[in-house]
């Protein structure tokens, strides 16, 4: 991973050749000291693992698919959980069938590039467990 700073709070960053892309991103948010960051990037991978939340269930699935993909929208932010960084990921591929998928996006290799615009701001954003979804969702402290 390769990154310029184009502000003091924005950043672009140049994923290489098998870097994981999410645990990329959370080794960026420990290194550089912001409390939240929001992101957005282009690129592509291959075998990216997409999750879907059931409602009625209360639960994530998630599917692994063994192939290559263009990134045609990725955007998310990082947010505290407890006292570590976690990635909240949404993304949208397409195959060489022209034809799309999307979801929650859990992890992914780059084959060429991925390409992040990323900010990040001093306010901390803060995530508990929701106890009727069991999600870590956004607490405001209300």
């Amino acid at each position: 991973m390769k990154y310029l700073q184009l502000s003091a709070s924005d950043y672009v960053l140049k994923l290489e050749p098998d870097d994981e892309i999410v645990s990329s991103l959370k080794s960026f948010a420990q290194i550089h000291g912001y409390n939240f960051y929001r992101f957005e990037g282009i690129g592509a991978l291959k075998n990216p693992k997409l999750g879907f939340f059931d409602v009625n269930i209360n639960k994530y699935s998630d599917k692994l698919f063994r192939s290559d993909f263009e990134i045609c929208s990725f955007s998310g932010n990082i947010s505290r959980v407890d006292d570590n960084f976690a990635a909240h990921c949404h993304i949208v591929l397409s195959g060489n069938d022209y034809k799309t998928i999307g979801g929650h996006f859990l992890e992914g290799i780059v084959t060429v590039t991925v390409e992040i615009n990323l900010t990040g701001f001093d306010k901390a954003v803060i995530r508990t467990k929701d106890e009727k979804s069991g999600l870590n969702l956004f607490d405001f402290g209300d």
